[in-house]
């Protein structure tokens, strides 16, 4: 009897402890902050552009009704240096967050938001989001996963939604699927979205998607109607520009850009560029890079430089990158590097959509223009070791530095290595290293 009691605890701590490493909970590590003064004051105009643009749905106030937000801001933010007090409500705590955020005085900011963490009411769970927000942006993984978790428990659909993204990327799709079904759960659009592409994506599940993608069209989700379009681009072309226009109709900019793409792959270039300079005038970034991506391939570079610069100027990522790669394509290192160096420094997973360079290889070119040898070395390796889309090439690129710097035992190693022996680039340029040193035996031999 002993031993089938024992038998029967044990089954049921397995059946829990499967459902718990689904989910677990990870507490965030607690560091102690001073505070700090304000290195950048935001001034009142920008702080209300900022929250309009950040905080209209998870905040629990109306931001366009800017007497409250004055009131706040007249109140709160006069004295830069004031100390947190119980006395102050969570809102105000949430705004103080938000000022220090724009301003660069993080301790100031976590302390703000640790702060309304530990009351548990109904801003916790924004304020949690928020501080996933900040250590997703430096990097630091453990306390993003632990802050957004928090988040989730508070019912924060977009915290889900990033937690899911980052299940995916670490292939735990079983997660995903959990975290995300309960935001749909919660009414999210976005999970709804997301859900539905990975059924469409991975899985080709059209049942699944269709019922997801129907639910948010419901609720006037563009990003809905734009996934479906997408679904049916190869199927039907009357469904495609049916939904493409049906987003546009609800004012979801972004459709101006994958209907002027649709028109581009069609070879409908008239109504392409109608959708594209419609897509510009509603300042949609997408139609900017995509309009200047299309005179690129013309070999019209004035023009593609003049549509990137209207993208950068709305500060598209994107575009940035799009410049910075033509620059590259005309050798022109030296404005290349002018984007690439603040590039580096933002959050790059943005950037690495639908482009052709890796960050490392353009940077090792950069420094290796400005004969910085040392940094280009680092960056050439690290792109060979990242397994960069241009791996061979940071290769070849090194080797010619040694060559360069008459250290020709590296170059060979560097060389003969069989990650570019695999397709011959290797043999090729030690062929022509022999030419030029007039060693006509070991060049046929490579050859």
């Amino acid at each position: 009897m002993a031993l089938k009691k024992r038998r029967r605890r044990k089954q049921r701590k397995s059946k829990s402890q499967k459902k718990s490493k689904l989910l677990k909970k990870v507490k965030p590590k607690k560091i102690k902050l001073k505070l700090q003064r304000v290195t950048l004051k935001p001034q009142r105009g920008e702080l209300t552009k900022y929250l309009k643009n950040h905080s209209r749905e998870s905040m629990k106030i109306q931001v366009d009704d800017d007497p409250t937000l004055l009131k706040i801001y007249d109140y709160y933010f006069k004295d830069t240096d004031k100390k947190i007090c119980k006395e102050h409500t969570s809102l105000e705590l949430l705004y103080y967050g938000l000022y220090h955020d724009i301003g660069g005085a993080e301790n100031n900011m976590i302390l703000a938001y640790e702060t309304i963490i530990d009351r548990d009411d109904e801003y916790s769970g924004e304020a949690s989001y928020r501080l996933g927000l900040y250590y997703k942006r430096i990097g630091d993984d453990f306390n993003k996963i632990a802050y957004l978790s928090l988040a989730t428990k508070n019912n924060h659909t977009k915290a889900m939604c990033i937690l899911a993204k980052h299940y995916k990327k670490k292939d735990k799709i079983p997660k995903m699927k959990i975290i995300l079904e309960r935001a749909i759960q919660l009414d999210s659009v976005d999970a709804m979205c997301k859900l539905a592409k990975y059924y469409k994506d991975e899985e080709e599940q059209v049942t699944l998607m269709k019922s997801l993608l129907n639910r948010a069209i419901k609720k006037k989700s563009g990003k809905a109607m734009c996934i479906m379009a997408k679904y049916y681009d190869s199927i039907d072309d009357t469904n495609t520009i049916k939904y493409y226009q049906m987003a546009i109709d609800h004012d979801y900019h972004k459709a101006y850009h994958h209907l002027g793409f649709h028109y581009e792959f069609k070879k409908k270039y008239i109504k392409m560029k109608e959708m594209y300079n419609t897509g510009i005038k509603k300042e949609c970034p997408h139609s900017m890079v995509s309009y200047g991506y299309y005179y690129e391939k013309l070999k019209d570079i004035e023009n593609a430089k003049k549509y990137y610069s209207m993208g950068i100027k709305i500060k598209s990522l994107k575009a940035m990158y799009y410049l910075m790669t033509l620059y590259c394509s005309q050798k022109d290192y030296e404005n290349m590097g002018l984007l690439l160096l603040p590039l580096i420094r933002l959050d790059t997973e943005k950037i690495y959509i639908n482009t052709d360079h890796d960050i490392n290889y353009l940077l090792g070119l950069y420094y290796k223009h400005k004969k910085d040898y040392n940094m280009a070395e680092t960056s050439f390796i690290k792109s060979f070791h990242d397994n960069g889309d241009e791996k061979n090439k940071s290769m070849v690129e090194l080797s010619m530095i040694y060559e360069e710097q008459g250290n020709i035992h590296k170059m060979k190693k560097i060389l003969y290595m069989g990650d570019i022996n695999s397709n011959g680039i290797g043999y090729l340029y030690m062929a022509k290293y022999y030419k030029k040193n007039n060693d006509v035996p070991k060049m046929l031999k490579d050859l």
